[in-house]
């Protein structure tokens, strides 16, 4: 998963009538991995994202969280809406 590709994800979420500060991204702990190294990252600090959880990685201001069972290449862009339910 190159950075462009996961851009062009959020921006498709946006087209499709989402508001940035309900999305999110899931991908491989892998692949997290990967795009740390790429970007060179130091000492990172987690950031509560307000979806209950923490991290230290965000693509055009969208939280990145990581799921053991997302397959190694797939990145996942979700909206979560005001019911608070997945989408």
């Amino acid at each position: 998963m190159e950075i462009k590709e996961i851009e062009k994800l959020i921006d498709e979420r946006i087209k499709d009538g989402f508001k940035k500060n309900k999305l999110f991204i899931v991908m491989h702990p892998d692949t997290e991995k990967i795009i740390k190294k790429k970007f060179g990252h130091g000492k990172l600090v987690k950031v509560d994202t307000g979806f209950e959880f923490k991290t230290d990685l965000f693509f055009a201001g969208v939280p990145v969280f990581v799921d053991k069972d997302c397959s190694g290449d797939e990145c996942l862009c979700v909206a979560r809406d005001d019911g608070e339910k997945l989408i």
